[in-house]
């Protein structure tokens, strides 16, 4: 089998991981004024946090939500903004936001074209991906290859799929993901290192190598099933 989303459950041994590639529209911001247009149009800031999904239970945004109220005494004007689409699951995410008396300081922008999605990326302080489980899990990857810092939790296969190149913090703890996420707010030498691993990890994620693992995989198959017709 081939896979596009990490070998999980047990599959390991029948299972060939071959990762997607990245677009070539996800690129750091060159044009300000591109960026300036992109704010005013979805009413945003200078100074936010993106997380961009589904809303849906796996996502794990509730703890998200919580992880960043645990910030706002010391980032007032840091907001954080949910991109993706509404679902039922979503009002989970609406419960967590008035709970923790944020409805302020968040901004849910439902479904993004995806001509505004690399600037979205590039325009945020960083990217948070608190998510339980994923296939691949492309938006992070995205955001590094539009220079933005990461934070994302050690679960599978989000380490296969980031690298050395993300800010790690457990999921199930909103104080750690709090703690990540003021490290790459306030730690420039960390955001700097960040961007340059994220850039250069991301542009190993093409089409092209994808392609070329499926070729080997099928030429360690004809070679397999020759060997075996030998026999």
């Amino acid at each position: 089998m081939i896979g596009n989303g990490a070998p999980m459950r047990g599959l390991l041994f029948r299972i060939r991981f071959v990762a997607p590639g990245i677009g070539a529209e996800f690129q750091p911001p060159t044009d300000a004024n591109a960026l300036a247009r992109l704010r005013a149009q979805y009413g945003l800031g200078e100074n936010f946090l993106l997380h961009l999904g589904e809303a849906n239970g796996r996502k794990n945004i509730p703890a998200l939500i919580a992880a960043f109220a645990q910030l706002r005494a010391d980032f007032p004007q840091l907001t954080l903004v949910l991109a993706g689409p509404h679902i039922p699951t979503a009002d989970a995410v609406t419960q967590a936001i008035r709970a923790h008396g944020i409805a302020n300081a968040v901004t849910r922008l439902g479904y993004v074209p995806q001509a505004d999605v690399p600037l979205l990326y590039g325009g945020a302080r960083a990217f948070v991906y608190a998510s339980k489980l994923e296939g691949f899990g492309m938006p992070p990857l995205e955001a590094l290859a539009c220079g933005t810092s990461v934070v994302a939790a050690p679960n599978p296969p989000m380490p296969q799929v980031l690298g050395d190149a993300a800010c790690w913090a457990e999921n199930d703890s909103p104080a750690a993901l709090a703690s990540a996420m003021r490290r790459v707010l306030t730690n420039q030498e960390l955001v700097e290192q960040l961007r340059v691993q994220g850039i250069a990890w991301a542009r190993a994620f093409t089409w092209e190598r994808a392609a070329r693992q499926v070729t080997e995989i099928y030429a360690d198959i004809l070679q397999a099933q020759q060997a075996k017709a030998r026999v």
